[in-house]
């Protein structure tokens, strides 16, 4: 598993995604997305796969359209977006800490549940639908997942980096900073060196949303992560 969160609301984390999923096509990923937001009702392509015991819980959503509706809301459209960029499943858990541990629970089953069903089809099929790695994106919920790997995007942003984000920064293995090396200016971030952000040999990369994933970083997740599943 690979988490990806980020400093701030929209700080770069489902473009980062979208371009890991990219990279990595051989993985037939699983993509979730959790959110503390609820929907009140379902967009087109979405359908509810499990809830708790009463709608404050929690809800487990798929994404089933590929193609994207500039209608949709944030959360559903960032869904749709990792189908667009290659991911084989997509889902989106609602849930707030009274309900995360279940909801967690409930995530897993049915991602499982999805490769059950998978691996069931002849082998043909199998080898090519089996999805092998989960990419999820998340911050606040991302010490519960226990990730083999965790990156954060460290976004622009006037206001001052939240406490919370500073010990999910501490937590991760790696930074990812917006931009190209040398032209991320403050706005909350000095430096890719800023020891306030960075605890020692933490690695630090840049990435530009919209281009491909930098060759370094590209490696960086190839040997932390996927090496085991080649």
């Amino acid at each position: 598993m690979l988490v990806v969160g980020g400093t701030r609301r929209k700080a770069g984390k489902t473009s980062l995604a979208e371009a890991i999923l990219h990279s990595f096509p051989e993985m037939r990923w699983t993509a979730v997305k959790i959110s503390t937001h609820r929907h009140r009702k379902l967009v087109a392509g979405m359908k509810e796969l499990a809830s708790g015991p009463h709608t404050a819980a929690y809800r487990i959503l798929e994404h089933t359209r590929r193609t994207l509706s500039t209608r949709s809301s944030a959360h559903p459209r960032d869904t749709g977006r990792f189908l667009a960029a290659g991911a084989v499943r997509s889902l989106l858990l609602e849930a707030d800490e009274t309900g995360i541990a279940d909801g967690l629970a409930a995530l897993f089953a049915a991602v499982q549940k999805g490769v059950k069903r998978q691996v069931t089809r002849p082998l043909a099929m199998r080898v090519s639908g089996t999805p092998r790695a989960i990419i999820c994106e998340t911050t606040r919920f991302a010490p519960l997942l226990n990730p083999d790997l965790f990156l954060i995007v460290i976004g622009k942003g006037k206001r001052a980096i939240k406490a919370s984000s500073l010990e999910m920064l501490a937590r991760a293995d790696a930074l990812v900073l917006r931009g190209a090396r040398g032209a991320t200016k403050s706005r909350g971030v000095r430096t890719a060196q800023d020891e306030r952000l960075r605890r020692p040999k933490q690695k630090v990369f840049y990435f530009k949303a919209g281009e491909r994933l930098p060759p370094a970083l590209r490696e960086f997740i190839r040997s932390r992560l996927f090496s085991r599943s080649a």
